[in-house]
Protein backbone atom coordinates (compact mmCIF):
# COMPACT_ATOMS: atom_id res chain seq x y z
CA UNK A 1 0.00 0.00 0.00
CA UNK A 2 1.34 3.07 -1.09
CA UNK A 3 1.58 6.03 1.53
CA UNK A 4 3.40 9.53 2.08
CA UNK A 5 6.57 9.48 3.64
CA UNK A 6 5.03 11.13 6.59
CA UNK A 7 1.95 9.72 6.75
CA UNK A 8 1.41 6.94 9.61
CA UNK A 9 1.25 3.32 8.38
CA UNK A 10 -1.92 1.55 9.87
CA UNK A 11 -1.53 -1.67 11.71
CA UNK A 12 -3.82 -3.72 9.55
CA UNK A 13 -6.02 -3.17 5.97
CA UNK A 14 -8.16 -5.19 3.43
CA UNK A 15 -6.10 -5.24 -0.08
CA UNK A 16 -8.41 -3.86 -2.32
CA UNK A 17 -7.67 -6.74 -5.66
CA UNK A 18 -7.52 -9.51 -3.47
CA UNK A 19 -9.56 -8.91 -0.66
CA UNK A 20 -6.83 -9.86 2.06
CA UNK A 21 -6.34 -8.92 5.77
CA UNK A 22 -2.69 -7.52 6.40
CA UNK A 23 -1.64 -7.16 9.51
CA UNK A 24 1.96 -4.68 9.70
CA UNK A 25 2.70 -5.74 13.26
CA UNK A 26 3.00 -9.40 12.72
CA UNK A 27 4.17 -8.87 8.89
CA UNK A 28 1.57 -11.46 7.86
CA UNK A 29 -1.42 -11.55 5.53
CA UNK A 30 -4.58 -14.06 5.64
CA UNK A 31 -4.93 -16.94 2.72
CA UNK A 32 -6.79 -15.09 -0.06
CA UNK A 33 -10.60 -16.02 -0.56
CA UNK A 34 -11.31 -18.94 -3.15
CA UNK A 35 -12.38 -17.79 -6.30
CA UNK A 36 -15.65 -18.67 -7.16
CA UNK A 37 -16.07 -20.61 -10.43
CA UNK A 38 -17.84 -19.38 -13.15
CA UNK A 39 -19.48 -21.97 -14.88
CA UNK A 40 -18.54 -23.02 -18.34
CA UNK A 41 -20.55 -22.23 -21.44
CA UNK A 42 -21.50 -24.79 -23.94
CA UNK A 43 -21.30 -23.90 -28.12
CA UNK A 44 -24.41 -23.32 -28.13
CA UNK A 45 -25.29 -21.11 -25.26
CA UNK A 46 -22.44 -18.89 -27.27
CA UNK A 47 -24.02 -19.32 -30.61
CA UNK A 48 -27.69 -17.80 -28.72
CA UNK A 49 -25.70 -15.07 -27.29
CA UNK A 50 -25.08 -13.82 -30.97
CA UNK A 51 -27.87 -14.62 -32.87
CA UNK A 52 -31.53 -15.48 -32.42
CA UNK A 53 -33.04 -18.72 -33.00
CA UNK A 54 -34.57 -17.74 -36.67
CA UNK A 55 -31.10 -16.57 -37.53
CA UNK A 56 -29.76 -19.60 -36.47
CA UNK A 57 -31.96 -21.98 -38.28
CA UNK A 58 -31.12 -20.04 -41.50
CA UNK A 59 -27.54 -20.88 -41.00
CA UNK A 60 -27.74 -24.65 -40.53
CA UNK A 61 -30.39 -24.54 -43.26
CA UNK A 62 -27.99 -23.38 -45.80
CA UNK A 63 -25.06 -25.30 -44.44
CA UNK A 64 -26.85 -28.53 -44.88
CA UNK A 65 -28.20 -27.76 -48.40
CA UNK A 66 -24.33 -26.64 -49.43
CA UNK A 67 -23.41 -30.08 -47.70
CA UNK A 68 -26.23 -32.05 -49.66
CA UNK A 69 -24.77 -30.22 -52.86
CA UNK A 70 -21.04 -31.17 -52.43
CA UNK A 71 -22.25 -34.83 -52.11
CA UNK A 72 -24.12 -34.75 -55.72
Amino acid sequence: MPLAAEAEPPITWTCRQHGTEADLSLGTTSPPRPKRPTPRKSHLQHLYERRSPAELEVLVNERLAQLRGDRK
